[in-house]
């Protein structure tokens, strides 16, 4: 293991479509939910506790969340998600999992160039913006 303190953050689709098909012809569609309840039993203690697993789904029926809660950490609904909201929506699923209470800090960033590098790809999002939203969710961790 290259960053063995490092938090993982997975955003799992409820429905997953694989590229195989059943005996029918049909395309099979695996749960995300199961997926990452798979996962979460085979990972040890130590990696386990570092992971970050939410289920995105459109079905939000009270019944739904609660499995999906059961099997992973949170429950996002697929709908569009402003970028300005959008840690509005992650910071008490973050503070749920992660207590500052036991985890004390639990982001840290080394340097610019890190951030834009993280930044690459992200659709809707500049650096700035990924640097913003990264400083307040450092300071949600800083002791008082």
């Amino acid at each position: 293991i290259t960053h063995p303190d490092d938090f993982v953050f997975m955003v799992v689709d409820e429905n997953l479509d694989v590229a195989r098909t059943n005996a029918s012809g049909n395309f099979m569609t695996l749960s995300g939910s199961l997926c990452v309840e798979n996962i979460r039993k085979r990972l040890p203690t130590q990696l386990e506790r570092r992971l970050f697993a939410l289920i995105r789904s459109a079905n939000d029926s009270t019944t739904d969340i609660a499995i999906y809660e059961s099997r992973a950490h949170g429950f996002l609904p697929k709908q569009p998600v402003k970028k300005d909201k959008v840690l509005d929506l992650l910071a008490p699923l973050w503070t749920n999992r992660f207590p500052p209470a036991l985890f004390g800090e639990t982001f840290e960033h080394s340097s610019k160039s890190e951030l834009e590098t993280i930044s690459e790809g992200v659709a809707g999002a500049t650096t700035v913006d990924i640097n913003q939203k990264m400083t307040y969710i450092q300071s949600l961790f800083e002791k008082e």
